[in-house]
């Protein structure tokens, strides 16, 4: 079988996109939409600036980011799922 390395690659970026949601959902990083709870808000500090991981997990769930991997890889799932999921903490 003949495997297409940029589709494994951006399948990799997907997974990864939603291990680190689901990861920062779990430390109550960040809200329902992928926004970080700003710093005050939180019980430990923890780096929230504006070029953080918890910034770009909005961007890439909530405008575009995902769909428009999926329809490179040509992905045929649904991006709702893949949302719905990635918003569970780790555990469940």
């Amino acid at each position: 079988m003949i495997v297409n390395p940029t589709r494994e690659l951006l399948f990799a970026v997907i997974e990864q996109a939603v291990h680190d949601r689901r990861a920062a959902v779990s430390h109550g990083l960040i809200d329902d939409m992928a926004n970080p709870i700003p710093q005050n808000k939180l019980r430990k500090k923890v780096r929230n600036d504006k070029h953080g991981i918890t910034c770009s997990l909005n961007y890439f769930f909530y405008r575009g980011g995902l769909e428009f991997l999926m329809s490179v890889a040509d992905i045929e799932h649904d991006p709702e799922l893949i949302k719905k999921r990635s918003g569970e903490p780790h555990g469940k």
